[in-house]
């Protein structure tokens, strides 16, 4: 099977990317610890981008409205309000999408943040005879810390079952 073709039309009926490997290059360029994504092939950074196109649709629910019915992705929105306060156009990828979508594909090459993952918390040490016992309960978000800063003013994170949103008065 060949390399799939990436779309990143801005409210295309076959979009499937929110980044063109081009612009994710140019995010990684300046990135200092882009060595994971410099080392992957063509292929593999195509099917990174879609996929974390993907996963960011399937883990935030998106202010605001998609544009029209016929768009594959959630992006672009309508009446969604920047950053910096002003009315993001509705014709508009946002660099920070686009962006977001280039990190959470260095991640998701780096290792695949959507499966079971085994116990990796710390729930206890003991010094005078080491002793390590991990939170069987604990699960990495899907979504990077790194990757959520960039989007958290566009939307919000969907709870995965078994977890409940904190929200603080």
């Amino acid at each position: 099977m060949g390399t799939p073709t990436l779309d990143a039309t801005s409210g295309g009926a076959d979009a499937n990317s929110y980044t063109t490997l081009d612009d994710a290059s140019t995010y990684h360029y300046t990135h200092l610890y882009a060595s994971d994504w410099d080392s992957a092939t063509e292929h593999t950074r195509t099917v990174a981008l879609i996929m974390a196109t993907r996963v960011l649709d399937e883990h935030v629910k998106w202010g605001s409205s998609r544009v029209t019915s016929t768009q594959a992705l959630e992006w672009p929105r309508v009446d969604i309000i920047g950053k910096d306060g002003l009315i993001i156009s509705s014709t508009t990828i946002i660099t920070d999408l686009k962006n977001a979508t280039a990190e959470m594909a260095r991640h998701l090459i780096i290792k695949d943040r959507t499966v079971e993952q085994a116990s990796r918390e710390l729930k206890n040490l003991q010094a005078d005879v080491v002793k390590l016992e991990f939170n069987p309960t604990y699960r990495a978000p899907v979504i990077p810390p790194s990757v959520w800063e960039i989007i958290k003013f566009y939307g919000t994170l969907r709870t995965t079952p078994g977890q409940a949103r904190l929200v603080r008065a």
